[in-house]
């Protein structure tokens, strides 16, 4: 894909952010570079595509026309999906975005168009039909701003929660600072509802990516809750040779601390006085006392429920 004017591109982000025009002249499969005279009539094009999209759209279908086959064909074909999108027409749009699947399958508009079609057919409520166009979208080559919104669309249409949650870990190192604690709620919602199994096979899945470590705290918590020490002692040491969250952190100590008490043991505890036994007892008296009585309760994190 040939280079474009700075101007071009930024009238173009405006009307679709998630694309990118500007690439090498040449392609990696010995694509010939485009002549002057096709990337003068691609930027003039695009360049028009904000301002006059009906205009734009003759211009693209006339530069299809002529260089059918170019290095900025499947560009121009793209656009034409997005100004169709704009329009509110996604039928029309689906159809450019297919032709640069079929016509153009090495270009580099490819996942671009992928993730177009799996947000119409998302949006118009088939999900199964999103997903499978997604199966073999690569999302290292889509622009950066784009990545956050195809892995939110990879989770939305996720076919069972361990998928979900792989795709919820990618978003999760994407997304702003102000965006990761809805993502962590996310997140956390579906770890306590996972078994025991599928949070092992999610442990598995994500090895060392990000959001491993929780997952590991979490196979600890559970291991306390069977009994088992010995687990909990081994996957909170793969959690911490994990990057931590500074919100995973405080679980990881007080895992570490329950695991400590657990060896330990409490010791002999005092018998408690019988009902009849405080029965005989003198009431204490109250009567000057005051003060305030509450309660801390945790609003994140396995104990949130």
């Amino acid at each position: 894909m040939a280079a474009v004017a700075p101007r071009a591109v930024l009238l173009v982000a405006r009307l679709a952010p998630l694309i990118v025009l500007a690439g090498c002249t040449t392609s990696l499969f010995g694509e010939r570079e485009a002549s002057p005279e096709e990337r003068t009539a691609y930027e003039q094009a695009v360049n028009q595509a904000e301002a006059d999209p009906d205009l734009a759209r003759l211009a693209l279908e006339r530069f299809l026309l002529q260089w059918p086959k170019g290095p900025l064909s499947d560009d121009a074909e793209f656009m034409l999906g997005e100004i169709a999108q704009r329009a509110d027409d996604p039928a029309a749009a689906l159809i450019h975005y297919r032709k640069v699947l079929t016509a153009y399958r090495f270009g580099d508009a490819v996942d671009h168009a992928r993730l177009r079609i799996a947000r119409i057919e998302f949006q118009r409520g088939d999900a199964a039909r999103a997903r499978a166009m997604l199966d073999d979208l690569r999302v290292s080559r889509l622009p950066e701003e784009a990545q956050p919104g195809a892995y939110r669309l990879l989770a939305d249409t996720a076919r069972d929660p361990v998928e979900r949650l792989v795709e919820l870990s990618a978003l999760r190192g994407l997304v702003s600072p102000s965006q990761i604690p809805g993502v962590d709620v996310e997140i956390d919602d579906l770890l306590a509802e996972l078994d025991d199994a599928a949070l092992t096979a999610l442990a598995g899945r994500l090895a060392s990516r990000p959001l491993a470590a929780r997952v590991q705290l979490w196979v600890a918590h559970r291991a306390l809750q069977h009994g088992d020490p010995e687990a909990a002692a081994a996957a909170l040491a793969r959690a911490e040779r994990m990057p931590l969250s500074p919100k995973d952190r405080p679980l990881l100590i007080s895992l570490r601390q329950r695991l400590r008490v657990g060896e330990q043991g409490f010791g002999e505890i005092p018998s408690l006085p019988s009902f009849a036994e405080l029965a005989e007892r003198p009431p204490p008296s109250v009567a000057v006392e005051h003060g305030t009585i509450g309660v801390v309760l945790p609003l994140s994190g396995p104990f949130a429920r």
